[in-house]
C-alpha cells in the first residue's frame, strides 16, 4: 500500500466540534480526505462553546488519520475579541499573530506536509513566507471578503479604522490569491468575483461547492417529527426554522423574518436557531422564538415543517440550504 500524503490545513477559527456552517464546511472536507490521506488541521482563535479559563495549545484526534491542533494562547484572547462574530470586523490579524508568536508546530508541519491549504485569506501571507520549501499552497475561499465589506463595513464606527480595515481585507485578499498555487471557490458567484476584482489567471481558480453529512441530516418522519415537537414545547404550532451565526447577512434575514412574521397567525412558529438571535435580544415578536446558541442544529429542523432563508448578501455558499433539503424539509 501507497504511504499516505499529509495535508496540513490552517484556519483562523477551532473547527471540532464543528457547529456553524465554516466549522461543517472544513470538517466534512478534510474528514471526508481523511479515508486517503493524513490531516492536520492546525487552528486559531477561541470559541464560546469551548472556551477554557487557562487557554493553551490542544490536539484532538478526530479519527485515525485526521487530527485538530487548536493553537490558543492569552495573548491571542484581546485579538480574538476584536474579530470575533458579530463585531463586523475580520481577522485582519491573524498573520501578524502567527509572526508574532511563532508557533513551532506549524512550521515543522509545513516542512513535513505534502500539501497546504489555508481557510479564507487572513494566515495565507505568514504561511507562505514560512513555506520555504515551496510546498503546493492552496487558497479555500468562503467569500469574497472586500464584496461583503462593501456591504457591511458601515458596523466599524470610526471612519479612519474602516478604511484602513477596508484597504487590509483588498490587500490579504488580493495577496492570498496571487501568492498561492491554486485558489478554490465555493461558488461559481465567487470564482467570478475573485477574477473580476483581482485579475486572477481564470485557471488558477477552481470551484468545489461544500457539502453536508447525509447521516447527521436526515429525512425525519412524521412520527419523529411529533415527537419532536413535543419535546420542544411546539405541539399543535406550524413550524418555521431559520439556523444562523451572529453574521451580518444572517442577521440581515432574521430582520426580514421579523417582518414577516406579523402577517401569521398564532398558529405559525418562526423558530431562529443559533447565535443570529443575540442581535435581537430584548425584542420581542408573538410567534418568533429564538434559540440563542445551540450545540446542534438537528433536533430543531426535526420538529420544522419549513425552512427558509431570505438572505439578500452574502458569498460562499448557503450551507445551510443543503442542511434544510437533507432534512427533508
Amino acid at each position: 500500500m501507497n504511504e499516505r500524503k499529509l495535508l496540513l490545513d490552517v484556519a483562523p477559527f477551532k473547527v471540532y466540534p464543528p457547529v456553524a456552517g465554516a466549522h461543517h464546511a472544513v470538517y466534512y472536507a478534510d474528514e471526508a480526505l481523511s479515508k486517503y490521506w493524513d490531516v492536520f488541521l492546525f487552528s486559531t482563535g477561541v470559541r464560546k462553546d469551548t472556551f477554557r479559563f487557562l487557554p493553551g495549545p490542544q490536539e484532538t484526534e478526530i479519527n485515525d488519520h485526521f487530527k485538530e491542533y487548536s493553537y490558543v494562547t492569552a495573548s491571542l484572547l484581546p485579538l480574538n475579541y476584536l474579530t470575533r462574530q458579530g463585531s463586523g470586523v475580520p481577522q485582519v490579524y491573524a498573520s501578524r499573530y502567527l509572526a508574532w508568536s511563532k508557533p513551532q508546530v506549524i512550521v515543522r508541519k509545513v516542512r513535513e506536509c505534502d500539501v497546504i491549504q489555508v481557510e479564507s485569506p487572513w494566515q495565507v501571507g505568514y504561511v507562505a513566507r514560512i513555506n520555504e520549501m515551496r510546498k503546493p499552497l492552496v487558497f479555500v475561499a468562503h467569500n469574497v471578503e472586500a464584496r461583503l465589506w462593501e456591504r457591511f463595513g458601515s458596523n466599524c464606527k470610526k471612519s479612519s479604522y474602516r478604511s484602513w480595515v477596508r484597504n487590509e481585507i483588498s490587500r490579504q485578499e488580493r495577496e492570498a490569491v496571487d501568492l498561492v498555487d491554486a485558489v478554490i471557490a465555493v461558488s461559481d458567484i465567487d470564482r467570478e468575483a475573485l477574477i473580476e476584482l483581482y485579475g486572477v489567471e481564470e485557471r488558477k481558480v477552481s470551484v468545489i461547492p461544500w457539502g453536508v453529512d447525509v447521516n447527521k441530516y436526515r429525512y425525519i418522519s412524521v412520527e419523529e417529527k411529533v415527537r419532536a415537537r413535543e419535546s420542544l414545547g411546539l405541539s399543535g404550532k406550524k413550524v418555521v426554522v431559520f439556523s444562523g451565526t451572529l453574521y451580518e447577512p444572517n442577521v440581515e434575514a432574521v430582520r426580514f423574518i421579523l417582518d414577516m412574521a406579523w402577517e401569521f397567525g398564532s398558529d405559525t412558529l418562526f423558530l431562529i436557531v443559533g447565535r443570529v438571535g443575540e442581535a435581537f435580544t430584548g425584542e420581542s415578536v408573538q410567534n418568533v422564538l429564538f434559540t440563542g446558541f445551540v450545540d446542534d442544529p438537528v433536533r430543531y429542523f426535526a420538529a420544522a415543517d419549513v425552512g427558509v432563508n431570505p438572505m439578500q448578501s452574502g458569498g460562499g455558499m448557503h450551507l445551510k440550504m443543503l442542511e434544510y433539503l437533507s432534512s427533508g424539509l
